[in-house]
């Protein structure tokens, strides 16, 4: 028959305290593992909500090449009432996507962000009716996200940026 050897008491108490430490360490490393696996689930369904969106505006584009010509190459707007009309209704989906883009950069890889502020700066700086789509509705749009993409001006992160 096996016997356990007879620990003292005061030595149980020492040993049941190594023990709780050890496993408040590895339920630590467990947590660490499981915030940053769920932190590139969160990442990667961010990329497919916003890559989701941005195949709709492309094909929106593909039916209507005549816009995309002006939101994209700079040229002059096709005339007519109906096109002028879907300008602007264009203008402001994609500003209320680059908005969302914007303030989902915190869910994105940073590399990811970095690339979408860089094609948003693009598309405002080569668009009239986009940047007078997001200059003419101030109070729709945070200053954060109007500043960064239509001057390039980034502002250090605070919690109550946007609401500046």
């Amino acid at each position: 028959m096996f016997h356990l050897p007879h620990i003292p008491p005061e030595q149980l108490g020492t040993l049941a305290e190594w023990a709780a430490a050890l496993a408040a360490v590895v339920t630590a490393l467990i947590l660490i593992y499981q915030i940053q696996d769920l932190r590139k689930t969160v990442q990667n369904q961010t990329y497919q909500a916003v890559y989701s969106e941005m195949l709709k505006l492309d094909r929106f584009f593909f039916d209507n090449w005549e816009l995309r010509e002006h939101f994209y190459e700079g040229k002059p707007l096709p005339q007519g009432e109906k096109m002028q009309a879907q300008a602007k209704i264009v203008a402001e989906l994609i500003c209320d996507l680059f908005d969302d883009v914007y303030h989902q950069r915190s869910t994105m890889p940073p590399r990811t962000f970095e690339e979408w502020r860089t094609y948003m700066r693009k598309l405002f700086k080569e668009c009239e009716v986009l940047r007078t789509a997001m200059e003419s509705r101030t109070d729709w749009y945070p200053k954060d996200y109007r500043d960064d993409v239509l001057y390039g001006i980034v502002r250090p992160k605070s919690r109550w940026s946007r609401f500046r």
